[in-house]
């Protein structure tokens, strides 16, 4: 198994919100073909879509159009961004839930959705 967790919402130049996220989701799917890895775990964001106008979400919808392609079964997880530690109590306040949608897709082309409890 291979769990994606790279990708970024605060990005530097010369990086892109596209090369920060898409980027390294082309890159594990290169790696990944023709390897024994049985099953892709990538963690998106709630509100990603391909052909939003804000830049990140395009990244992440586009990073969860090419996963939705790749040949091995995999599980796609929407979450709210994960901060911390906390320090303060303004931290604690910017703490976001998980609410999200965990997506499973494989050979079959079949999607299995279903809502993630907030934490």
């Amino acid at each position: 198994m291979v769990v994606h967790l790279a990708g970024g919402l605060v990005v530097r130049k010369p990086d892109t919100y596209v090369g920060s996220n898409l980027g390294t989701v082309r890159d594990t799917l290169e790696a990944l073909e023709g390897s024994s890895v049985r099953r892709l775990v990538f963690l998106s964001f709630i509100r990603a879509e391909a052909g939003s106008r804000n830049a990140y979400l395009n990244a992440k919808g586009l990073a969860e159009e090419a996963v939705g392609g790749c040949l091995v079964p995999t599980v796609t997880f929407r979450c709210a961004h994960i901060v911390g530690p906390f320090r303060t109590i303004q931290d604690r306040q910017l703490r976001p839930s998980c609410r999200g949608v965990a997506r499973r897709s494989g050979s079959s082309g079949r999607d299995v959705s279903a809502s993630t409890p907030s934490t």
